[in-house]
């Protein structure tokens, strides 16, 4: 069952074009206290790109990407969808996924975000609270 939130944030999760989790918790951050306590070798690089309806964020080993993230914005806050693999093969660790998502939180907060959600699957619940989530309001 989702929580409320203090914000709107269903019309954002919308323009994501992510499909929900079934088992979905709805989790909630302030944008400057998002952040991976596992930090990725040098040989990972971050890639953003804005689109018409949300922004990209691509993790890349070398020059294969590997996962990605999107971000939507609202007026003073942010919903992310969940971090992907690119490849059906590609492995992500929640290192993977923090450096995505706390890329995603960097950029809402870039766009006058104070707080950023997240419709997380149960079994990814534990890592966003290790990135600075908590339940929404």
């Amino acid at each position: 069952m989702l929580s409320m939130s203090t914000h709107d944030w269903a019309p954002l999760w919308e323009q994501l074009e992510s499909d929900r989790p079934s088992d979905a918790a709805l989790l909630r951050a302030p944008t400057l206290e998002v952040g991976s306590p596992r930090k990725l070798p040098e040989e990972y690089a971050l890639f953003e790109a804005p689109l018409a309806d949300y922004d990209v964020v691509e993790l890349t080993l070398f020059d294969r990407p590997v996962a990605r993230g999107r971000v939507a914005y609202g007026d003073g806050f942010a919903v992310v969808a969940p971090v992907l693999p690119v490849h059906d093969d590609d492995a992500l660790g929640p290192e993977h996924i923090g450096a995505v998502v706390e890329r995603l939180a960097d950029n809402a907060h870039g766009e006058g975000a104070e707080t950023v959600y997240a419709l997380v699957a149960a079994d990814a619940v534990e890592h966003y609270r290790e990135f600075g989530f908590a339940d929404a309001d």
